[in-house]
């Protein structure tokens, strides 16, 4: 199983039935879309070899058929006349929740939430093409596309405690810093309090690291109440501009943040072949996906962990437009990972960092990013 239901909030004509596919004499070619939101639910069995390098897949929670359960936050654009479809679906990933098919294909300048909504000048939409925007991030606040993500327990169904990492590279004189990413409203892994935090400082980047003492900082909120929520580091002698911080702390709590890859697959796959959840009725022969930087470097670590073969053997995708994603891939598939983070090191930054097989001078392995598993799809540059 994959893609089990689909919720629909909004269905309704994209920017008021305006018709798109015109030609110099008026003829329509495609016609009006629909537009549709909603929640795409799924269930996948943890134990398939298609899921096996999604990490704590197995120690999340069951249903009576032991199925691991989650939910994506889905738009989608398509024709409203499924005969005027072109047959090619594109996925978009989010991101940081954000939609980008209308500033990157559609030449809108996105200036408010409600622009990434707007057709443009429809390029995309005049060739007949169906477009899906699917959640992927589990920590995405806010109003834009999410992930419900299941929480990985230990065997005796408790959770899990495990340190994080939270930089700050302040750019003006402040005593405190939010323990945020970037893109971040809400702090996604609360501190345990009651058990021991450090807070380490280097001069640049690979710099010599010197640890402040315990007893310069605390952590309180952002008027420094230690009582309420514990979401700001305070240094009263100053965080300086320039200098690279790591705050190491204990958490409680480990969603298993990998099933974001099974969301894009198996909605990509359940559109795509036309599966009777689907809540697009057009047919494909073609299904591509997109992704801009930090969605872009997704689908490398997608292709990494050959997630692009789901449960039924059927591939993803036919083809990836992966833009300005540099030689890296994410936090987007271990422990307490955190999707949004930029900052390096992290895990992202280890080999390999091409779609071809290289081989790393370090380790003496060779591998590519779209060779290293078992993967149809061809591209991952």
């Amino acid at each position: 199983m994959a893609l089990v239901g689909f919720d629909v909030v909004v269905d309704e004509p994209l920017e008021d039935g305006r018709e798109f596919g015109g030609t110099a004499s008026g003829e329509i070619l495609r016609g009006a879309y629909r537009r549709i939101v909603g929640t795409a639910h799924f269930a996948v069995d943890p134990f398939h070899a298609a899921n096996a390098r999604i990490v704590d897949l197995e120690l999340a929670p069951t249903d009576d058929l032991g199925r691991v359960r989650f939910s994506a936050d889905v738009s989608i654009a398509t024709p409203a006349d499924p005969a005027l479809a072109s047959g090619r679906l594109l996925t978009e990933v989010p991101n940081r929740g954000n939609t980008l098919i209308a500033g990157s294909f559609h030449r809108v300048p996105v200036l408010s939430p409600a622009d990434r909504w707007r057709a443009g000048d429809g390029w995309l939409y005049d060739r007949g093409h169906t477009i899906c925007s699917v959640g992927w991030q589990w920590d995405v606040t806010g109003d834009g596309l999410g992930l419900q993500a299941p929480e990985a327990l230990t065997p005796a169904g408790e959770r899990i405690h495990g340190e994080v990492i939270k930089e700050f590279r302040p750019d003006q004189a402040t005593d405190r810093m939010q323990l945020l990413q970037l893109g971040q409203a809400d702090v996604s892994y609360p501190v345990v309090s009651s058990s021991p935090a450090r807070l380490i400082v280097r001069d640049y980047e690979d710099g010599p690291i010197a640890e402040i003492s315990r007893d310069s900082w605390f952590l309180a909120d952002a008027a420094g109440d230690k009582t309420c929520l514990l979401d700001h580091v305070h240094l009263p002698s100053g965080f300086i501009p320039g200098r690279v911080y790591q705050f190491i702390y204990e958490t409680v709590g480990a969603p298993v943040v990998g099933v974001g890859m099974l969301a894009v697959r198996d909605l990509t796959t359940a559109i795509g072949r036309g599966d009777d959840a689907s809540p697009v009725s057009a047919e494909f022969a073609y299904r591509y996906g997109f992704g801009v930087s930090q969605t872009g470097r997704f689908l490398r670590h997608f292709l990494y962990d050959g997630m692009n073969v789901d449960e039924k053997g059927r591939k993803a995708f036919d083809g990836l437009l992966v833009h300005i994603a540099g030689g890296q891939r994410g936090d987007f598939n271990h422990r307490h990972a955190q999707p949004t983070v930029a900052s390096v090191p992290s895990f992202g930054q280890t080999f390999p960092f091409a779609g071809s097989a290289t081989r790393d001078p370090f380790s003496g392995k060779t591998r590519g990013c779209s060779t290293a598993l078992r993967n149809p799809c061809r591209a991952c540059s």
